[in-house]
């Protein structure tokens, strides 16, 4: 079974309904559990009622939690999340939480190599306690790196955003993302480009309703667009960490490129019809 460690944010998003669990690598690591990845995840959470929901969820959910560290004096992380009329979110997320203070397990590094794959994202660096760690691993890291570029308001210093690209392998983003590199990092508005200018294997576009791109070197791939019958309260919360799951474990099992990106999109499709970032993906094992 492939292995993968994802490193970041945990936290627990509060919906105007309901209160969920969530942080993007927390999504990322359930769904790929769910379509036949072995996960662990490296976060940090607080001595409080909110960490050990955390760990039951991820226990219950087969997350490898072996890694998770507890803060004495932080807080798990909080997420205020509101909706437009057509379900877009919008968040303000809690700062100097205990995410923000991962600390380096010398544990872990000697175990890295068990590891294919090693994701990561930009919102788990904004501190420089957190960043250093995940920047020590990445580092250390021989395997596939998939970054996931995830910018939130207010948007992280452009440097720490480079220097993610330019350690990774595959960059998922979206079009506001894409948007964002091109007008602030003067990226070349050609994604294609990209490929050489920062060595990366692959990239990977979302593009909301218009489903996923797939650019790598032999060429640009666009599957079917998706669509599924939205239930009452559904949002498009964690409907990229279901694209990101998709693509990472159709690529380690060797899918072809259209293959992944139609699961990809049917699953993206899928979550954006719920409410909330975890659903169950029992019809895409």
């Amino acid at each position: 079974m492939n292995k993968i460690l994802a490193i970041g944010e945990a936290l627990f998003d509060f919906l105007p309904h309901k209160k969920v669990l969530g942080g993007a690598p927390v999504n990322f690591s359930v769904n790929c559990v769910q379509l036949g990845a072995e996960v662990t995840l490296l976060t940090r959470i607080g001595q409080d009622i909110l960490g050990a929901e955390i760990v039951k969820n991820l226990h219950q959910k087969g997350v490898s939690s072996d890694y998770i560290q507890w803060d004495q004096e932080k807080e798990t992380g909080k997420v205020m999340v509101n909706l437009t009329k057509s379900g877009e979110p919008s968040y303000f997320i809690k700062e100097n939480v205990a995410w923000d203070y991962l600390a380096l397990d010398h544990n872990l590094l000697n175990n890295l190599h068990n590891y294919q794959v090693l994701y990561f994202g930009t919102l788990a660096q904004r501190n420089t306690v957190s960043r250093q760690t995940i920047n020590t691993i990445i580092s250390q890291f021989k395997g596939i790196k998939f970054l996931d570029l995830n910018l939130r308001n207010p948007i992280i210093d452009q440097q720490i955003i480079l220097q993610s690209i330019y350690q990774t392998n595959i960059l998922k983003l979206n079009l506001f993302e894409a948007e964002y590199l091109i007008n602030h990092l003067n990226f070349d508005r050609n994604l294609s480009t990209w490929l050489n200018n920062y060595q990366l294997d692959l990239i990977v576009l979302t593009q909301g309703e218009k489903g996923t791109k797939w650019i790598d070197k032999t060429g640009e791939y666009s599957g079917e667009i998706s669509r599924a019958k939205k239930n009452i309260n559904a949002d498009s919360v964690g409907a990229g960490d279901g694209v990101s799951a998709a693509i990472i474990t159709g690529y380690l099992q060797g899918l072809k490129p259209l293959e992944i990106i139609a699961k990809a999109n049917k699953i993206g499709a899928y979550i954006a019809s719920h409410s909330g970032a975890i659903v169950i993906l029992n019809q895409f094992q």
